[in-house]
């Protein structure tokens, strides 16, 4: 069975069934084994060559075995003292190439740092996850402190609009998600946010001013229209005209998703 790099591994793969295959295990990033099989050294025998690099507390050292073809991946990390979490497949491991801290896989050198972010071990995924997650609450930020967007495109920051609804229980589910949550679990919450956000802003801009009661559109339309003078203009006379003339319209709204007609200089700076 040919396997390609970079996909992972699972653990219960049987030895046999890796043959030609190099691999990183993982428990952690002091804890872990690089290894190659390879094809038996005689036509009879059934034992599996086995060259491996295995990291234990942070120190490192080579070892060469022939091991059982049934035995598994995981088994064979155990014998040298590393318990796995999860493994991935690499390029071809060069074992004229191969340092303590280094391995030359496939067509260049790689320092085992850099080949540990490639496998995804619980604390990597959730890592990842979170850096997903706060890729969506940064976007999320930038659009509600832009004045003229939040304006025109009000139904992304109202919680009664059910996109959004449905947005604000994705974070908060994802609130709970921590290094003891099933990975397939991590994987869902974290999409669920990212989906929900392009759901609730794709239906929002959409929607437009047509989410707002209809007898504010117009007002709503012209707040953002002066919002748009007050950014634009290097007046400053002008400047305060258009901003006094939106916290004006924003306090005879007062709808609670629109921006708070007090704190409007800083939100006409993005954008």
């Amino acid at each position: 069975m040919s396997h390609r790099s970079w996909d992972t591994l699972p653990l219960d793969t049987s030895i046999g069934a890796l043959e030609g295959t190099s691999f990183l295990a993982a428990a952690d990033r002091d804890n872990h084994v690089v290894g190659s099989v390879l094809r038996p050294r005689t036509a009879t025998s059934s034992a599996r060559f086995v060259e491996t690099l295995t990291t234990r507390g942070g120190s490192s050292g080579r070892r060469s075995r022939e091991v059982n073809p049934g035995l598994s991946l995981a088994a064979l990390c155990a014998l040298l003292g590393v318990a796995p979490m999860s493994a991935i497949a690499l390029p071809a491991v060069d074992w004229l190439n191969v340092s303590t801290d280094s391995v030359r896989a496939g067509e260049k050198f790689w320092r085992l740092p850099t080949l540990l972010d490639r496998v995804p071990t619980p604390q990597n995924r959730l890592e990842q996850c979170r850096a997903r997650v706060e890729a969506v609450k940064q976007s999320y930020g930038r659009l509600r402190g832009d004045l003229v967007y939040r304006i025109e495109n009000a139904a992304l920051f109202d919680p009664d609009a059910p996109l959004t609804r449905q947005f604000e229980t994705a974070l908060v589910l994802w609130e709970d998600v921590d290094a003891t949550t099933p990975d397939s679990e991590m994987l869902r919450r974290a999409g669920m946010v990212e989906v929900t956000f392009d759901t609730a802003r794709a239906a929002a801009e959409t929607v437009g001013l047509a989410h707002l009661p209809e007898t504010t559109r117009g007002d709503a339309d012209r707040a953002a229209k002066a919002a748009r003078l007050a950014r634009a203009t290097d007046v400053d006379a002008e400047r305060a005209i258009a901003t006094d003339r939106v916290a004006g319209i924003l306090r005879r709204l007062d709808l609670p998703y629109l921006p708070d007609p007090t704190v409007l200089d800083r939100a006409l700076t993005r954008g």
